[in-house]
């Protein structure tokens, strides 16, 4: 498809503490072959030398890249809500300060949802790239984990996508519930996608997600999984129209969530909503 507009496209960066993979983040921007991007990169009061080499990287690029510094370490929710309020583009994509995108990633996207206008989320398929190894482990997506539908598949499937995948039409509010300390991204894009429209997938891998001894995700693993326990908490309370899907995701979070979350604190969760009887089996095992 010939685009006869150049959307803006906002990328949203955060970074924190990120100097050995931080430079081929951003390069794998700069290599865009869509050009009409702004980089927008929000640090959460490093302690090591990323700023210093952002800032080597806006004084080339003064037009093109944004390097937003926390006055205060703000945690990952609190840096993407202050982040989120730069973007001013017609689409965002989203990247970690340790992950890549491919050369056609922004293109092939945006070219995708101008084709399909009653999509306002979309996604595409990464590589799991294991930085120690130097090797791909796996795809993120397989037939298996791959959905296209409105906010009810997104809440039943949980984040059955890679959060570097995703763009979004800049054209509703986007906010990350501050309740949610740092896997707030799934209940983001949840509250997002419940304003309308649907997410679809784009059927091409145009990203890689590096693992590394790092990554917040996995040094914070049980914390995450409380997460998600909170947000379908929340999601219980602000969607109740949603209730059948929220509470098939809650089941099989705490059911897979048993062997790192208080045993009992699981437990007691679990008999406050309709669990499945394999579900109350699992719970003690």
């Amino acid at each position: 498809m010939k685009l006869n507009k150049r959307p803006k496209i906002n990328v949203f960066m955060l970074t924190y503490n990120q100097e050995m993979l931080v430079v081929d983040s951003i390069d794998s921007i700069i290599n865009q072959t869509y050009t009409n991007w702004e980089l927008l990169i929000g640090d959460d009061c490093s302690t090591d030398n990323t700023v210093k080499i952002i800032e080597k990287y806006t004084d080339l690029y003064p037009e093109k890249i944004k390097l937003i510094k926390n006055n205060i370490n703000l945690g990952i929710t609190g840096n993407c809500n202050n982040l989120i309020k730069y973007c001013d583009g017609d689409y965002i994509v989203f990247i970690g300060g340790d992950d890549l995108f491919f050369p056609n990633k922004i293109k092939s996207q945006i070219e995708f949802m101008l084709k399909f206008p009653e999509c306002s989320m979309s996604y595409h398929n990464v590589e799991v790239f294991d930085k120690s190894k130097n090797k791909v482990l796996w795809l993120q997506n397989n037939k298996k984990n791959t959905f296209d539908g409105d906010v009810s598949v997104v809440i039943k499937e949980g984040c059955f996508f890679a959060a570097q995948s995703v763009m979004v039409r800049n054209d509703r509010r986007i906010r990350y519930e501050p309740t949610i300390k740092i896997a707030s991204d799934w209940l983001s894009f949840v509250e997002y996608l419940a304003q309308g429209g649907k997410i679809m997938y784009l059927n091409e891998i145009l990203g890689q997600y590096v693992k590394h001894g790092n990554n917040t995700t996995i040094i914070n693993k049980d914390n995450s999984n409380l997460d998600h326990v909170k947000s379908c908490e929340y999601l219980l309370e602000n969607y109740p129209q949603y209730s059948k899907e929220i509470n098939y995701r809650y089941s099989f979070t705490l059911r897979t969530s048993r062997k790192t979350l208080p045993y009992f604190q699981t437990l007691v969760k679990s008999l406050k909503i309709r669990l499945s009887f394999k579900v109350i089996i699992m719970l003690f095992v």
